[in-house]
């Protein structure tokens, strides 16, 4: 059977042209979890060096203080630590140590991310991804920033 009319295909975008950026929340989520990750890579060494009866394996791991699921503080560089693949999946499986690792290395951390979740709750998803890729633009690299270790 012959087709009456061509497909309705698009034309070729021409080299050089950039589309725009999507601004849905799925892609503001994905190029966070992007820039984030890319962020705490950077850190270069484990937080958690010496913890465990294990040497750390150099792999660095953009690690969750409270969990991801919790989209809200998700990006938030306080919910997080630069940690190696052994020590992220040793502490994964042993939570009431995570939370006495955690307390131990920053006092009252955990509090403050619950309430950090708290007060943001209500805001749109769109407008807390696009606030924290705002704010990984502005500090390019970890240097200087302390707010994990202090």
């Amino acid at each position: 059977m012959k087709r009456k009319k061509p497909l309705g295909r698009k034309p070729p975008q021409k080299k050089g042209v950039k589309r725009p950026k999507a601004t849905s929340e799925k892609s503001l989520r994905a190029r966070a979890d992007k820039v984030a990750g890319s962020w705490f890579r950077a850190y270069g060494r484990c937080v958690a060096c010496g913890e465990g009866s294990f040497a750390c394996d150099q792999v660095i791991q953009w690690c969750h203080i409270v969990r991801r699921g919790c989209r809200l503080i998700r990006h938030d560089p306080r919910n997080a630590l630069p940690m190696c693949r052994s020590h992220h999946v040793w502490f994964t499986h042993r939570p009431e140590l995570w939370y006495t690792f955690v307390e131990r290395l920053d006092p009252g951390r955990l509090q403050l991310l619950v309430d950090v979740d708290t007060a943001r709750s209500g805001e749109r998803l769109v407008d807390v991804y696009q606030g924290y890729l705002d704010w990984y633009a502005a500090h390019e690299s970890y240097e200087g920033w302390d707010g994990w270790l202090h």
